[in-house]
C-alpha cells in the first residue's frame, strides 16, 4: 500500500514538473569544444570556445566562440551563420536573446541567403520564432533575373516575401519599378505596392498608381487607385486598371479618360473594355467619346451615348473562309433512308436543299450547273420510285417462318413441305441479293449526288466570289483616288457584312483540299490586281454608337438613335430620328450622312423626308425648306450652301424694321426642281431656285386659311437640341507625358553601392560565403538534442 502511494506521488510529481517546463519558455541549448567561466562585471558568464553551436526554436548558431551571460542570452564571435531551414545568414558577430527569440548580426556586409535568393544589407536581425528577418540602412536582394533594393525590408521566410520600405527600386527584364512600399513574392514572382508607385515596361510603357499589383507569370497589372498608363501615343486614366501589355488588353473602371494623341481623340466612362490584338474597344456607363483640332480656331466635338463600340477592320482584305456550308446534310443522308412511297417528298426535299443553305444564290443556277441539278433531281427520284415500288419483295424472308406449319416440330417434313421451303429460301436470298445491290447502288448515288451538288455549289461560290473581288477592286480604285462617296463606304460595309453572315452560317464543313484549292486561287487573283491600297490606308476605324446618340460642337449639334463612323472617309451616318441643328437652323430626315475634314464637319447628306427649318417667332412662324434629297456644305464649321434636290418646296416668312423692331410682313410660298441657298456670316443671302419655280408671296392678313404655314412632316424639336452639360460634364485630366518622359529612371544607388563596398572587402580578405549547410558538429548536436 505504501508503495503504491509513493508510486503515485513521483508520478504527479513528474507530471508537474512537465507542465511548468512547458510554460515557461525553452531554453537555449548550446556545445562547445571547450568551456569555462568568464567574469563579467559582477556575474560570471560561461566562455565557450570551437565549433560553438547554439540551438532554439529550430534555428541553429555557430561560430567560433562565444560569450553565454546566461540560458537566454549570448554573443557569438567570427564566422557567425544563424541557419533556419533553407536560410542562411553570415557575419562576424551576433547577439541572441532567446526571450525575444531575436538575433542581431554584425559585419561590414551581412548577407544572407534563401533558396534561389540572396540579400545583402548593412543591419540584419532575424526573429526564429516567427522565421522574419529585418534589414535597415539599405539593402539589395536579388532572384533569379530579378532585383529589388530599399533602405529597409523585412523578409518573411515562410511565405518568401520581400518587403520594401523607402526609397524601393525593381528591376527584370519587363519592368522597372520605383516605390516606396513594395512587396514581392518569390514563389509567385508577384510585385504589390500601396504607395505611389511608378514603372517602366518592356513596352515602352510608364505605368502609374497608388495601390496594386503586376503579376508578372501572368502578365498582368492591376491597379486600384488613381491609376495612369501612357504609351507611345496614348494617355488612360481609372481608378481601376486592369492590363495586360503583351496583348494590350486593358479594362477600366471608374472614372476612365483615354487620350489618343495620334487621332487627336478622347474618350470618357465609368466602364471601358480595350482588345489590343483585336483593336476593339467597348465604352458603357455614360461614355463619351471627343475629337478635337489644334491651331488657333480649335475646337471639339463630343459625342455622348448609352454604349459605344469602336474597332478596326481591314477594309480590302476578302473573307478569310468565303466556303459556305452544304445546304442540309440530312436532306442529304434521307437518299439512303426513305421509307416506301416516300419517292416523291425525298426529291422534293433534295430539289430544295440544292439552294437553300445559308450563303447560297436564292437565284436558279443557270448553264451547266443548272443542267447537272436537273439531271441529279431526275436519277434520285426514279431510283426512289423504283426502290418504293420492290420493296414488299423484301418480305420474302417472312415466308419462311409461314411455309413451316404450326404443327411441324416433332415430326418428319413431308416431300412436299421440303419443296416449298426450298423454294422460299431461294427466293429469300434472291430478294437479298437484290436488296444489297440496291443499298450499293445508292450508296454510290448517295456519294455521286454530293459531289455533284459540292460541285455545282462550289462553281456558284466562285461566281460570287469573282463578282465580290470585282466590286472590291473597283471600290479599291476609287479610294485609291480619293473619289470614294459615302455610297462606296456603305457598299464596302455591305461586303464585308455578308461575306461575315456567311461565315457564321457555315453548318458543314467543305472537303478542306477544295477550300485549300479555292483560297489560293483567291489569294491569287487578288495579288494580281495592279490596283493595291497601301497598308496604312486599308485599316478602317468604326464607331457605333446606340441609344440616345447626342453630339455637341459649338457650332452645330445633332441627336439620333443609333450611329456610324468610318475612318476611311471620315464619314458619320445616323439613323432612326436624326436631327441636325446649325446656328438657328434645324433639319431632320430619316438618314443624315456627314463628311468631315480635320474634325470639322465639312458636308451633310440628308435623305428621307428631309426638312430645313428655323424659327421667326416662337411658337408662331418657321421657316421651312424641304426637298427629297438636301446637301448641307460647311466652311470652317459654318453653313455656306444648301443644295435642295428634287421636288424644292420653301415656306419662307419676310421680315422687315431694323434690329430693335422686326416684324413678319409677308410669306412666300415657292416650288421648284432645285434650289441653292446661300449663307454669308451664318445668315441667309440668296435663294436661287431652278427649273421653272412657281410662288406666291401673300400678305400676313391675306393668307388664305386652307395654306398651312407648316409643311407636313414639320418638327420643332427644340427640346431635344442638346447643350454641352448634356453631352459632356467631365472634367478633363491634363496631360502628363511631358512631366512623366522627362522623369528619370531608378539608377539603383543601393546596389551599386554594396557592389563597390563587396569588391572592396573582398580585396580586404572578407569572405562571400556561398556555403548553405551547417558544419559536422552542428549536425550531430542537433541530432543529439533529437531534431
Amino acid at each position: 500500500m505504501i508503495r503504491r502511494l509513493l508510486i503515485l506521488l513521483l508520478a504527479a510529481a513528474a507530471a508537474g514538473m512537465l507542465v511548468l517546463r512547458a510554460q515557461s519558455p525553452a531554453a537555449v541549448d548550446f556545445r562547445a569544444d571547450v568551456m569555462s567561466s568568464l567574469k563579467v562585471g559582477d556575474s560570471t558568464a560561461l566562455l565557450l570556445v570551437g565549433h560553438v553551436v547554439f540551438h532554439h526554436n529550430g534555428a541553429v548558431i555557430t561560430c567560433d566562440s562565444a560569450i553565454r551571460y546566461n540560458d537566454r542570452r549570448m554573443d557569438c564571435y567570427k564566422n557567425v551563420v544563424v541557419n533556419k531551414d533553407s536560410t542562411f545568414i553570415f557575419g562576424d558577430k551576433a547577439d541572441y536573446d532567446g526571450l525575444s527569440n531575436e538575433a542581431h548580426i554584425y559585419s561590414p556586409l551581412i548577407k544572407m541567403i534563401d533558396k534561389d535568393a540572396t540579400l545583402y544589407t548593412y543591419h540584419f536581425s532575424f526573429n526564429t520564432l516567427t522565421n522574419v528577418g529585418h534589414y535597415w540602412g539599405g539593402g539589395t536582394m536579388s532572384q533569379k533575373d530579378n532585383l529589388m533594393e530599399s533602405s529597409d525590408g523585412y523578409y518573411y521566410v515562410d511565405t518568401r516575401d520581400l518587403v520594401g520600405v523607402r526609397n524601393v527600386e525593381m528591376r527584370n527584364p519587363d519592368y522597372v519599378m520605383e516605390s516606396d512600399s513594395v512587396s514581392y513574392n518569390m514563389n509567385t514572382e508577384i510585385a504589390s505596392f500601396h504607395t505611389l508607385s511608378y514603372i517602366w515596361n518592356a513596352q515602352n510603357e510608364f505605368l502609374t498608381a497608388y495601390r496594386g499589383i503586376y503579376d508578372r507569370r501572368d502578365d498582368r497589372y492591376t491597379f486600384t487607385d488613381r491609376s495612369y498608363i501612357m504609351t507611345e501615343t496614348q494617355q488612360m486614366w481609372a481608378d481601376t486598371i486592369v492590363y495586360r501589355p503583351g496583348s494590350q488588353d486593358a479594362l477600366m473602371l471608374s472614372n476612365v479618360q483615354i487620350v489618343d494623341e495620334q487621332q487627336r481623340a478622347l474618350a470618357f466612362g465609368d466602364y471601358a473594355r480595350y482588345w489590343g490584338n483585336e483593336r476593339k474597344a467597348l465604352l458603357t456607363r455614360d461614355p463619351v467619346v471627343a475629337g478635337y483640332d489644334e491651331g488657333e480656331q480649335a475646337d471639339t466635338v463630343f459625342m455622348r451615348a448609352d454604349s459605344i463600340f469602336l474597332y478596326t477592320v481591314n477594309r480590302f482584305a476578302p473573307p478569310k473562309d468565303s466556303l459556305t456550308a452544304a445546304a442540309d446534310s440530312s436532306a442529304s443522308d434521307s437518299l439512303v433512308r426513305h421509307r416506301p412511297g416516300s419517292g416523291r417528298n425525298v426529291s422534293g426535299r433534295a430539289r430544295d436543299s440544292l439552294g437553300a443553305g445559308p450563303g447560297l444564290p436564292q437565284e436558279p443556277l443557270t448553264g451547266p450547273a443548272a443542267k447537272r441539278q436537273e439531271q441529279n433531281e431526275a436519277e434520285v427520284s426514279a431510283e426512289v420510285s423504283s426502290e418504293a415500288d420492290s420493296t414488299g419483295s423484301v418480305m420474302a424472308v417472312d415466308s419462311l417462318q409461314s411455309a413451316q406449319p404450326a404443327d411441324s416440330v416433332g415430326r418428319p417434313l413431308t416431300e412436299k413441305e421440303l419443296k416449298k421451303l426450298e423454294t422460299a429460301r431461294l427466293r429469300y436470298e434472291k430478294e437479298q441479293a437484290k436488296k444489297q445491290k440496291r443499298e450499293e447502288r445508292a450508296v454510290r448515288i448517295k456519294e455521286k449526288i454530293k459531289a455533284q451538288r459540292e460541285k455545282a455549289r462550289l462553281e456558284a461560290e466562285k461566281i460570287r466570289e469573282k463578282e465580290e473581288q470585282r466590286q472590291r477592286r473597283e471600290l479599291a480604285r476609287r479610294f485609291a483616288k480619293g473619289k470614294s462617296t459615302s455610297a462606296d463606304t456603305l457598299a464596302l460595309h455591305a461586303l464585308d457584312s455578308a461575306a461575315q453572315a456567311r461565315r457564321d452560317s457555315i453548318a458543314l464543313a467543305a472537303d478542306s483540299s477544295l477550300r485549300a484549292a479555292d483560297s489560293l486561287s483567291s489569294r491569287e487573283e487578288i495579288a494580281s490586281d495592279s490596283v493595291q491600297p497601301q497598308a496604312g490606308d486599308s485599316l478602317v476605324r468604326i464607331i457605333r454608337a446606340y441609344n440616345k446618340v447626342r453630339t455637341y460642337r459649338t457650332d452645330f449639334q445633332a441627336v439620333c438613335d443609333s450611329l456610324v463612323a468610318f475612318s476611311a472617309d471620315s464619314t458619320i451616318h445616323m439613323y432612326v430620328d436624326p436631327v441636325l441643328w446649325s446656328e438657328q437652323n434645324q433639319i431632320t430626315s430619316q438618314v443624315v450622312d456627314i463628311f468631315t475634314k480635320n474634325q470639322t464637319i465639312d458636308k451633310a447628306v440628308f435623305t428621307g423626308e428631309p426638312l430645313m427649318c428655323s424659327e421667326v417667332e416662337p411658337e408662331r412662324y418657321y421657316n421651312q425648306v424641304k426637298g427629297k434629297v438636301m446637301e448641307a456644305y460647311f466652311r470652317k464649321g459654318e453653313i455656306y450652301k444648301m443644295d435642295v434636290n428634287g421636288n424644292g418646296q420653301t415656306y419662307y416668312f419676310m421680315e422687315d424694321g431694323d434690329s430693335t423692331d422686326r416684324y413678319v410682313n409677308g410669306f412666300l410660298v415657292a416650288e421648284c426642281a432645285d434650289i441653292t441657298f446661300h449663307f454669308i456670316d451664318r445668315q441667309l443671302d440668296q435663294i436661287v431656285y431652278k427649273g421653272k419655280p412657281s410662288y406666291t408671296i401673300y400678305p400676313m392678313d391675306k393668307i388664305p386659311e386652307t395654306q398651312p404655314l407648316v409643311m407636313k412632316g414639320f418638327r420643332w424639336e427644340a427640346v431635344r437640341r442638346p447643350a454641352k452639360q448634356d453631352v459632356f460634364d467631365r472634367s478633363v485630366k491634363p496631360s502628363q507625358r511631358e512631366r512623366y518622359e522627362s522623369m528619370p529612371k531608378p539608377t539603383y544607388p543601393i546596389t551599386g553601392a554594396i557592389d563597390e563596398a563587396r569588391k572592396r572587402l573582398s580585396s580586404e580578405g572578407w569572405n562571400d560565403r556561398t556555403d548553405r549547410r551547417i558544419t559536422p558538429e552542428a549536425e550531430e548536436f542537433v541530432r543529439s538534442l533529437g531534431n
